[in-house]
Formats: C-alpha cells, sequence, structure tokens
C-alpha cells in the first residue's frame, strides 16, 4: 500500500463514513504468542483512525484474548472508546440455511 491502511480507507472514502475492519487481533495476543509484536501497529493504526470523524473501526478478537491479554484488555475496557460486542455462535439450522443461501450443498 502507498500510505498505512487508515489513511487509504480515509482516501477512498472521500469523507463518507468508512469502516476499518481488523478481523483476528486474537493473532497479537500475549495469550496466543502469535505476532505480539505487531500490536504497536495497531495501536498506530487506531491512533491515525482517531483524525477521521467518520471513520468507525471493528476489532474482531476472541474473548479469551481480551481477558488474558492487559494489552488488548485495555483497548477494550478502559479507553471508553469500544465497546465489545458478543457473537454467539450459529445454530445448526441456520448454517445449514446461510451454505444453502450461498448456493452450496449443505449435506456435505
Amino acid at each position: 500500500m502507498p500510505d498505512s491502511p487508515v489513511n487509504v480507507l480515509a482516501s477512498v472514502a472521500g469523507g463518507q463514513d468508512c469502516l476499518l475492519v481488523i478481523d483476528q487481533l486474537d493473532a497479537i495476543s500475549l495469550a496466543s504468542g502469535r505476532n505480539v509484536e505487531l500490536f504497536d501497529c495497531i495501536r498506530v493504526m487506531l491512533g491515525q483512525a482517531q483524525h477521521y470523524a467518520r471513520m468507525r473501526v471493528l476489532l474482531a478478537c476472541r474473548k479469551f484474548d481480551i481477558e488474558n491479554d492487559h494489552r488488548l484488555r485495555d483497548l477494550v475496557r478502559n479507553q471508553g472508546m469500544a465497546q465489545e460486542i458478543p457473537i454467539e455462535m450459529f445454530d445448526a439450522a441456520t448454517v445449514r440455511c446461510l451454505i444453502t443461501t450461498l448456493g452450496l450443498n449443505a449435506s456435505e
């Protein structure tokens, strides 16, 4: 990318509402032990995103890692900028419906 993901998204959005999605935040968790050095990059991106009033950020992370990594816990709970939204598992009927809707064979 020619710039940070935040600045690229803001440029593409052109002043309109936009959403920066950072999935698998647990990959940088101290609790999981993978890529922990990337936490500072995420922190920088979150700081950059604050400069764009029409940008929202969605962080996806396992609850286990939020509860067991003080850095992630602080992001979610102590800075007052985030809201934790628990996601429940889909039941089997919902999964079959989604698979069928996608045009796939749900019986496989």
